[in-house]
């Protein structure tokens, strides 16, 4: 293969490797978008770029020392006071009671027939 044909196919990869390359990081940039919600679409890539930035690992002394730290002591449960509830109705009041006839043909509340 000659050098001019070459360098020709050698351009066209570079080119469709260039667009492949822009489409990738359209699609990640919305996936970080939709990550981060619908109100990041107004930060510029740089901004959504340091946002994506995952927390930097712990090292090996840090789980150590945490290993060898006492535990927590559990504050004691609060005290609970009951209430008092509800305070009774005055011995005054009229005691009525009324019974509800049901129209329907069976009782829903029964299950008995009715005329």
């Amino acid at each position: 293969m000659n050098a001019p044909a070459r360098i020709a196919e050698l351009e066209g990869q570079l080119h469709w490797a260039q667009l492949k390359i822009q489409v990738l990081e359209e699609e990640l940039r919305q996936r970080r978008i939709q990550q981060l919600g619908p109100r990041s679409e107004t930060l510029s890539n740089l901004q959504l770029d340091l946002l994506a930035e995952e927390e930097p690992g712990t090292t090996r002394e840090e789980v150590e020392a945490e290993a060898r730290r006492e535990p927590f002591t559990s504050a004691p449960p609060r005290e609970r006071h009951c209430h008092p509830g509800r305070k009774p109705l005055p011995e005054n009041l009229p005691r009525i009671t009324n019974v509800i006839v049901c129209h329907e043909r069976a009782c829903a509340a029964c299950g008995e027939e009715t005329a």
